[in-house]
């Protein structure tokens, strides 16, 4: 039996065959990149999301314990409302600037 080509159609059960599939070597590199990008900035927001909901959970318990003075709690008002202000307001921007950028549609030279 001779060696199949990458040109030759590929055979399937039941006698179906398949035609060949030409990919260009740039086409391959620019599927290629795309998709690695794609997963780089899914990753990049998802650990953004994490961190946000890290924060938003130790803010909250910081509030809570500065509510029922647990463990003799206590932290200045002002501190309360720069942290709470803080991690809302700076962190959210950073999470927008990540979901603006994973969502913007990329121009690519190739």
């Amino acid at each position: 039996m001779p060696a199949k080509g990458p040109n030759d159609p590929v055979e399937l059960s039941g006698g179906i065959s398949l035609p060949p599939v030409t990919v260009t070597p740039r086409e391959f590199l620019t599927r290629e990149v795309t998709h690695r990008t794609l997963k780089m900035r899914e990753v990049i927001v998802w650990c953004m999301l994490g961190i946000f909901g890290f924060l938003i959970l130790m803010t909250t318990v910081f509030f809570l314990f500065q509510g029922f003075h647990l463990w003799g709690f206590s932290l200045p008002e002002s501190l309360l409302q720069w942290l709470g202000g803080a991690t809302i307001g700076e962190v959210a921007g950073l999470i927008a600037l990540s979901i603006t950028s994973f969502l913007k549609k990329e121009e690519t030279d190739l």
